[in-house]
Formats: C-alpha cells, structure tokens, sequence
C-alpha cells in the first residue's frame, strides 16, 4: 500500500504556505491567494 498524499485543512493559508515553504523547506509552485497547494519535498 503506497500513500500518495494527505489534506490537510487550514484557516489562514499565506500562513501556512510560509511555513512549509520558508521553514521546513517544501516546494510549493502555487501562489498565498490559492485554495489548494501541492507540497513537494525531495
């Protein structure tokens, strides 16, 4: 069994996409404004 990916639900999304991004590094493509992001890592 091989688990491609999770959803995760938040309130302030610029915020989180911050976090992930400028903290613990993922690669997010998509910009603070969107409903949805992808995060990619390695």
């Amino acid at each position: 069994m091989k688990l491609d990916g999770i959803g995760i639900m938040v309130k302030d999304m610029a915020t989180m996409i911050r976090f992930y991004r400028d903290v613990l590094g993922f690669e997010i493509n998509e910009p603070e404004d969107t409903g949805n992001v992808y995060l990619i890592k390695g």
